[in-house]
């Protein structure tokens, strides 16, 4: 059974991811696990004044004081969490909640945390991006999605109110593993549907100019040839875990910016869950790590799915 690790600190980002795990998994058994990380002590209570008896005696009573404040506040915040889940359709018995003591930032907390657990994945809330903000996101989810040896980690941004899975395709085996992870985590939810979708990209395009008509049209056959078996390969991926063959489409775009092309078919036909290879090919300018940079980034009432 899938175990799910969902990050709260009461935001109103977090309260979409809350939301968001309980809309897809309500009818699918899967063990979710909700943490708060309570914030570091703050130095000032963790400083060490050998011989200074009234100073250590202040400092013991700020600590329990610090700690009790803060323990009440991450109990209502999992409580809340909690109340969601169970108000969306989740078995209680399949709820757990922690109180984590952090140690350093709540983004190093959590990757630590993720590493010690048997997590299929992490869900947290990305909080709505200023234009400065778009550039540099620098938030605990951002920092979280760059950390290696942890689950898949899903990103939710605003509202989602569909089943729809759109999972972009390059033919890597990073993109073989999001197949794969998409799979096994929805099977068995009903009235979904996945879309494998492909983009011979412009970045391609552009670059076979400089090689000659002949070369450049052999290697597009090639090229097509290639991600039409991978996406036979991943269409029978999910056909085996156990997605319905009327649930599953493939589409074949040619030309256009990749992930361009990825948010238009997001917002136009209405996907709820983008699911990603973090890193992909790194053929002929293309990057799929700057492509899912791109989409987490400008994505809007969605979750994103990043897999290693």
């Amino acid at each position: 059974m899938p175990r799910i690790l969902l990050a709260t600190d009461g935001s109103l980002h977090a309260l979409n991811a809350v939301k968001y795990t309980g809309f897809m998994f309500k009818e699918k058994d899967v063990d979710i696990l909700i943490i708060h990380v309570l914030p570091s002590l703050p130095p000032i209570l963790t400083e060490r004044k050998l011989g200074d008896r009234d100073f250590v005696n202040w400092q013991i009573d700020q600590k329990e004081k610090w700690i009790k404040k803060h323990e009440e506040n991450a109990n209502r915040i999992l409580n809340e969490a909690k109340e969601t889940l169970l108000r969306l359709g989740i078995k209680e018995e399949r709820i757990g909640t922690e109180v984590y003591f952090g140690r350093s930032t709540a983004a190093r907390d959590l990757i630590f945390y993720l590493r010690g657990g048997a997590f299929d994945a992490a869900v947290l809330g990305r909080r709505g991006l200023s234009k400065i903000e778009e550039l540099i996101i620098g938030s605990v989810s951002e920092r979280i999605v760059h950390a290696g040896d942890i689950p898949p980690v899903w990103i939710v941004t605003g509202s989602v109110d569909s089943k729809k899975v759109l999972i972009p395709i390059d033919g890597s085996a990073h993109a073989e593993r999001a197949v794969e992870h998409a799979g096994l985590m929805v099977a068995g939810i009903p009235d979904v549907s996945i879309n494998l979708f492909h983009v011979l990209s412009e970045k391609y395009l552009e670059y076979g100019e400089d090689l000659g008509t002949e070369y450049w049209s052999t290697w597009t056959k090639e090229r097509k040839k290639t991600i039409t078996s991978f996406l036979d390969k991943a269409k029978e991926i999910l056909l085996s875990i156990g997605i319905p063959e009327n649930a599953i489409s493939t589409t074949f775009k040619e030309g256009g910016d990749t992930a361009k092309e990825i948010l238009k078919a997001q917002k136009e036909d209405g996907y709820g869950t983008i699911v990603m290879g973090k890193r992909g090919l790194s053929g002929i300018k293309e990057f799929i790590g700057s492509v899912s940079k791109k989409v987490l980034t400008h994505v809007n009432n969605c979750a994103v799915w990043l897999v290693r």
